[in-house]
């Protein structure tokens, strides 16, 4: 469906933010304050629960611009449906995310997974493991998280 390649869409999204964007080596005081601030701060302090959502301000940015950009090349009648995908990934990031962090058991054996490849990523190796809600592009791009 439409909304099922809007999640997948979310994933790679999600994953290239966090891959190239969040993890990108900077070396100005305005680029490394500016990662900091979106970031850093997530690492430093990886468990302050007030940290984990994304800004909504930056987040609605790159909504508007994924929706320009699924605008550009598919329907009026189809980009709303993919974009509604999106959203639902984005919205159970989110979830999982904070979960991750402050949920002392995911059910289910994936979502435990999911978790323990996160915490990893915290603290033993940050150089992989950048799908927080979906494990479908670090196996792509061979950057799974060991356990």
């Amino acid at each position: 469906s439409l909304q099922l390649r809007g999640v997948v869409l979310w994933q790679l999204v999600e994953y290239i933010i966090h891959r190239f964007l969040f993890h990108a080596r900077v070396q100005s005081c305005w680029g490394v304050t500016i990662h900091f601030i979106f970031h850093g701060n997530h690492h430093k302090f990886p468990m302050d629960a007030d940290r984990l959502v994304f800004p909504p301000v930056p987040a609605l940015a790159i909504a508007s611009c994924i929706y320009g950009l699924l605008r550009l090349v598919l329907s009026a009648a189809t980009a709303p449906a993919v974009m509604s995908g999106v959203v639902l990934g984005y919205i159970a990031y989110d979830c999982l995310h904070y979960g991750m962090h402050h949920a002392a058991y995911l059910p289910g054996g994936f979502l435990q997974e999911l978790k323990s490849r996160h915490l990893h990523h915290h603290y033993h190796d940050s150089g992989r493991g950048y799908g927080i809600s979906s494990l479908l592009f670090d196996n792509i791009f061979r950057t799974r998280a060991a356990l």
